[in-house]
């Protein structure tokens, strides 16, 4: 599919500004900040108390490669250095692909060891600590795939959305090992349990496709979550991740 070298080393970025504000902290928890401000003030006091003083500790950090697809079959795509990925999903998404992006992304184990610490103490400051956390993680997942559409966009291609193990067609058991047997996260310290569980808790793995022949196509990746129907951030992250 292409004749593009093999890139055989991973790429690490780590300056990464991640501009969080209160509002993103408190939607992360699952409410409406317009309707916290009015009826919970002291949530976002709490809130604000916890975006000033544990921001500090964020450590966003990025590792990623970029492989040619050299075949496909099935639901296979084989890759110019040997490996494979396999699932439903490219079958029906990325049989068009001419090369993927395997990513790691974090910010980091510090966050983690805080969250332990204020768990016993204050559970309202631990929750929107980890609201926090994910608000981070969902800013820098955003600036992840800026960098790599501006990637596609330099070689005429298109950037499919954002897949990641655990989604409808790609198993967590099938897929984590694919994507950390192509890449050493431990050099960004993150590490994966045999259940498929990343360490630090907010981490994501993703695949990008990028291709010519990529769909246009709008696809929101809550249609590819198995609690889709009742999730209560449904909707919240409709630009992220579309192809």
């Amino acid at each position: 599919m292409t004749d593009a070298a093999v890139d055989t080393n991973s790429i690490l970025i780590q300056d990464w500004a991640l501009p969080i504000s209160v509002d993103q902290i408190i939607w992360s928890q699952g409410a409406d900040p317009a309707v916290m401000r009015r009826r919970r003030p002291k949530i976002m006091r709490i809130a604000e108390d916890v975006l000033a003083k544990e921001a500090p500790y964020l450590a966003p950090v990025l590792l990623y490669r970029r492989i040619p697809v050299t075949g496909f079959q099935h639901d296979r795509l084989e890759l110019a250095d040997g490996s494979v990925l396999k699932g439903e999903i490219f079958g029906k998404y990325l049989a068009a692909a001419d090369e993927v992006i395997v990513a790691v992304y974090t910010i980091g184990a510090a966050l983690d060891e805080r969250l332990s610490q204020t768990m016993s103490d204050c559970l309202p400051y631990a929750l929107a600590l980890d609201a926090l956390g994910t608000a981070a993680v969902d800013e820098l997942g955003g600036q992840v795939q800026e960098l790599f559409r501006g990637l596609a966009q330099a070689g005429s291609k298109h950037l499919s959305m954002c897949y990641s193990p655990g989604m409808l067609g790609w198993p967590l058991e099938e897929g984590q090992p694919q994507i950390f047997g192509m890449l050493d996260a431990s050099r960004i310290g993150v590490s994966v349990a045999e259940t498929g569980r990343m360490t630090p808790r907010k981490t994501i793995s993703a695949v990008f496709g990028l291709g010519s022949r990529l769909s246009d196509t709008n696809v929101s990746p809550c249609e590819f979550c198995a609690v889709r129907e009742t999730c209560r951030y449904r909707g919240r992250h409709e630009d992220f991740g579309k192809i």
